[in-house]
């Protein structure tokens, strides 16, 4: 599983940069940048004050992540395959606001 690395601080499942979900998705199955991609998994709602995560499992360095970016070199029949995936989006509002920062065509 690839070391996940979110600065989605404002999503429910983010805790420290980690990811508290045990899977997330990558959308984008036509992207041919990084910008054509969004984090399907994310969830606004985490308390930005105590970065406080809302799920109720420990986040995880280390999260699994099924992706339909097709024309993403780490992309291995929809699962990512990529050492290191940092996943962006400060501020975002909804999964369209998020991109997946690894994507490598």
């Amino acid at each position: 599983m690839p070391i996940l690395n979110c600065t989605v601080t404002n999503c429910n499942y983010n805790k420290d940069r980690m990811c508290c979900k045990e899977q997330i998705n990558v959308e984008g199955n036509a992207a041919e940048d990084k910008t054509s991609t969004a984090c399907g998994s994310f969830k606004e709602g985490t308390d930005t004050y105590s970065n406080t995560c809302k799920c109720s499992s420990e986040p995880e360095r280390k999260t699994g992540i099924a992706c339909e970016a097709e024309k993403c070199t780490y992309n291995d029949n929809k699962n990512c395959t990529a050492g290191h995936v940092e996943i962006e989006g400060c501020n975002a509002k909804c999964s369209s606001e998020t991109m997946c920062a690894s994507f490598y065509k």
